[in-house]
Parts: structure tokens; sequence; C-alpha cells
């Protein structure tokens, strides 16, 4: 028995492998039950869906089959927002592959009024130097006509009072 169990530690050395280039990876996300009903509801009704759960009535935002804290499972869905409270937010000033944008944009963590949880999404409306925590917002969400159950069917996130 050696000092790390019954277990007899491998001694070998091997040489560290190195791959050179880009590897190809593709995949597919299924957004499952509960997203599926979060993004049918934005896209029918413009609406911000939270998931309740067995034994509780607390809402939680983005929904989820099981709920977080004690894995019972959803009881119901039901309407939340579509205000909330900037959490926290960062001054967005490059594109995902690193590009400078045209215009700087906010980027906030957003509670949702009536759920547990956040949501993160753009602000607009508003200058940036007006976007700060505790600023409350609510979602501009695109014409029925343009929606298609996708994130992006919120616009933004708009100050209100």
């Amino acid at each position: 028995m050696s000092e790390y169990g019954s277990f007899p530690r491998d001694q070998r050395n091997v040489d560290i492998s190195i791959w050179f280039g880009d590897i190809p990876v593709g995949h597919t996300y299924t957004m499952g039950v509960a997203g599926d009903v979060f993004f049918r509801k934005l896209r029918d009704t413009g609406q911000l869906t939270a998931s309740v759960y067995e034994g509780s009535n607390t809402a939680f935002i983005p929904p989820q089959i099981y709920c977080p804290q004690t894995f019972a499972p959803v009881k119901r869905y039901k309407k939340v927002g579509p205000k909330g409270t900037v959490n926290t937010f960062t001054i967005v000033t490059r594109g995902r592959n690193g590009q400078p944008l045209e215009e700087p944009r906010a980027l906030a963590m957003i509670n949702i009024d009536g759920a547990e949880g956040a949501f993160l999404h753009w602000i607009g409306g508003c200058a940036l130097e007006k976007v700060h925590i505790g600023m409350r917002v609510k979602a501009v969400v695109e014409p029925k006509s343009k929606r298609r159950g996708q994130l992006s069917d919120i616009r933004h996130f708009a100050p209100t009072k």
C-alpha cells in the first residue's frame, strides 16, 4: 500500500501532446421543456415566464424543470416582470470576435420583478452615463410580427419608474 491509498501511483513520465490549429466542433443546444415554455410565451405574448415548483410559491427565472434549491419538479409557470432592477452591469466596447463596436453598449444582470434569479441583457433607451446599479428597467419587446421565440425578441431593457 502506498502513501496514496490502496491504488498504486503510476510513475511513468508521459510526453505532453500539443495540437496546433483548429479542432472543428459542432453542437446543438436544446432549450429543454422549461426553456421551450419561456421562449414560446415570449414569442406568442411578449411576456417573461418563470417556473414555480412543488411546495413553493417562489418563481425562478430563467425557468428550469427542477427547483435549483430542493430539486422539486416544476408545478406551474407564471408571468413575471416585465420590470426589474439592474443588479450589476458593464460597458461593452468590443464584439464577440474582438472587433471594436461602433457604439459602446451596456450589458446588465437584471433581477426581474416577481422572480428569483437574474436575466442578462442589454440596456438601451438612455445614455450609458445614466446606467447604474439599482436602476429600474422594463423589457422592450419586438412587435409580435418580428418575434421568433429567441432572446433577441427582447430588444433591450429601458429605464422606467
